[in-house]
């Protein structure tokens, strides 16, 4: 018999996702829908800022939760589900990359742009902080995939290095380089719309 587990959503929030990965494995669907509630969103933001379309993007994040869900007996909490979640993510992203084999534009609209962001009031810096999401989205189009997916993990989606080091399968240190070289050739790049 099936245990189900329809916590009130205070109860759902604290249940861990290794938990519940665990409680989906043992035939509770439940568990399924709770992480979908928990990483929808922000699978489909990484994979849009990865393929530039959210069409595509919304495709790639229901295959990745069936893929969690087709192998939910295959799961072993050896790493925090977020970091295979988006290593599942990250992986299909990268494959429809290749299909079309030519990047799309990606829009960075929401991307942290208070960074870059002018002292400008009013119409002005609207106008100014759409374009400089243009260029910021000119630049990391230009980048290599291996640059591109961990920047987008860590200044976007904010993960730690070691979770991105799991998700892209490099060493931390490889991991860090690779951020620290994406960060300067963006900043090249926005050199001349920064001065």
């Amino acid at each position: 018999m099936k245990m189900e587990i329809r916590e009130t959503s205070q109860k759902r929030a604290k249940i861990p996702d290794e938990e519940l990965m665990l409680r989906l494995a043992q035939g509770n669907d439940y568990a399924l829908e709770v992480l979908v509630k928990r990483y929808q969103l922000k699978i489909i933001n990484f994979v849009y800022r990865m393929v530039g379309d959210l069409d595509q993007a919304e495709d790639i994040a229901q295959e990745v939760f069936i893929r969690v869900y087709q192998h939910r007996t295959r799961y072993r909490p050896l790493a925090k589900f977020s970091t295979w979640l988006y290593t599942i993510a990250a992986n299909l992203a990268k494959s429809q990359l290749r299909r079309r084999s030519i990047f799309n534009p990606i829009s960075l609209a929401r991307l942290k742009g208070e960074r870059f962001s002018s002292s400008k009031r009013g119409p002005e810096k609207t106008l100014l902080d759409k374009e400089l999401g243009q260029k910021i989205q000119e630049g990391i189009e230009r980048l290599q995939t291996n640059y591109r997916v961990p920047l987008i993990l860590r200044d976007v989606e904010g993960l730690c290095y070691e979770e991105i080091s799991q998700i892209v399968g490099c060493p931390l240190g490889t991991v860090k380089s690779r951020i620290n070289r994406a960060r300067l050739k963006l900043r090249d790049i926005l050199a001349e719309y920064l001065s």
